[in-house]
C-alpha cells in the first residue's frame, strides 16, 4: 500500500504575516473576517452561496485560504488537533462544493500556494499525526486539478500573472508527482523570468509605478529566488541583475521610519525584512 502524498517543504515568503492566534481561533469556530465584515459560516460552508454573495471581494479573500497559515501556526505552537481538523474540514468542504475553475485565476493561484504552505507547516509541526484518512489524497488530487486548470487560463500579463506563475512553480517543487517530466517547472521558471524582465523596467521600477505593487511583486520574485536556491533550480540569465535593480529601488523607497510611502493606488508597510533576505541571496550587503 503506497504512502499518502505529502508535499516537499518549500519556502513560504509570507509566513511571518500569518501568525495571528485570533484569526486561527475564529477560523476554528467557522468565523471569518474580510474587508471589515465578520461572518459566521461554520467549518463546512457552501462556498458558492454562503457569505456575502453580493460582495465579490469578500468572497475572493475568503476563498484564498490565508487563514490556513494562521491555523497551521497555531497548531505548531499548541499541538491542539482542532486547528488541523478545522483546516481539513474547510479544505475538503471547498473541494466538495466548488467546481475547479469557478473563481478568478488569481484567486486559484493564491489558494494553491496557501494550501501547500499550510500543509507544509502542519507536517513540520511536532506531534503532527498526519492528515485524516483520505484527506491527503483528496487535497493532492484537487491541487493537481487546480494546477492544470490554472495553467490553461493564466492572466496575460502583470501582477496577477506573476502570482499565478509562482503558484505553478511552488506546486511543481512541492508536489513533483504533478510534474513528472519537469515541463511544468521549466515553463514556470521561464515565464516568471519573462515577467520579471517585462514588469520591472531596466531602471528597477515596477511598470505600474506604485510603491505597494512594486513591493508585492518583488516579494514574489524574491520567493522564486529563495526556492530556486533551495531546490537547485537554475534561473535564466538576467534574473538576478533585474531583481537587484528592483531591490535598489525598494531600498530607497523606505522612509527613515522604516515604512514606504503610499504612492499611486498603494498601501503602506515595511519590507526591510524582504530586502534583508534578498541581500543575502544576491550578495548585496547594502540591502541588509
Amino acid at each position: 500500500m503506497s504512502a499518502p502524498p505529502q508535499p516537499r517543504p518549500v519556502f513560504c515568503i509570507v509566513a511571518d504575516q500569518h501568525r495571528d492566534r485570533g484569526v486561527a481561533e475564529a477560523a476554528c469556530a467557522g468565523r471569518f473576517t474580510h474587508n471589515g465584515v465578520t461572518l459566521e459560516l461554520g467549518l463546512e460552508p457552501d462556498w458558492l452561496s454562503a457569505g456575502l454573495v453580493e460582495d465579490r471581494e469578500w468572497a475572493i479573500e475568503w476563498s484564498k485560504f490565508y487563514y490556513g497559515l494562521d491555523l497551521a501556526h497555531a497548531f505548531a505552537e499548541t499541538a491542539e488537533p482542532r486547528f488541523l481538523a478545522a483546516w481539513e474540514r474547510l479544505a475538503r468542504s471547498w473541494i466538495r462544493t466548488v467546481p475547479v475553475g469557478a473563481d478568478p485565476s488569481h484567486v486559484a493561484g493564491r489558494r494553491i500556494q496557501n494550501w501547500i504552505y499550510a500543509w507544509n507547516m502542519f507536517a513540520a509541526a511536532p506531534g503532527f499525526p498526519g492528515l485524516s484518512p483520505g484527506t491527503a489524497a483528496c487535497i493532492a488530487g484537487s491541487l493537481a486539478a487546480q494546477v492544470r486548470d490554472l495553467r490553461g487560463r493564466l492572466t496575460p500579463e502583470r501582477n496577477h500573472r506573476t502570482l499565478e506563475l509562482y503558484a505553478l512553480f511552488i506546486a511543481a517543487l512541492a508536489l513533483p508527482d504533478l510534474d513528472p517530466d519537469g515541463t511544468l517547472l521549466d515553463f514556470a521558471v521561464t515565464a516568471l523570468s519573462e515577467n520579471l524582465l517585462s514588469d520591472i523596467l531596466p531602471d528597477g521600477v515596477h511598470r505600474e509605478r506604485s510603491t505597494h505593487y512594486h513591493m508585492i511583486t518583488l516579494r514574489t520574485f524574491v520567493g522564486v529566488r529563495e526556492n530556486a536556491r533551495r531546490f537547485g533550480v537554475t534561473l535564466p540569465d538576467g534574473y538576478d541583475e533585474r531583481l537587484a535593480r528592483a531591490c535598489e529601488f525598494a531600498l530607497h523607497c523606505h522612509r527613515p521610519d522604516g515604512g514606504i510611502p503610499a504612492l499611486s493606488d498603494a498601501d503602506g508597510g515595511s519590507y526591510l525584512g524582504l530586502l534583508e533576505r534578498a541581500g543575502g541571496l544576491l550578495g548585496h550587503p547594502d540591502f541588509l
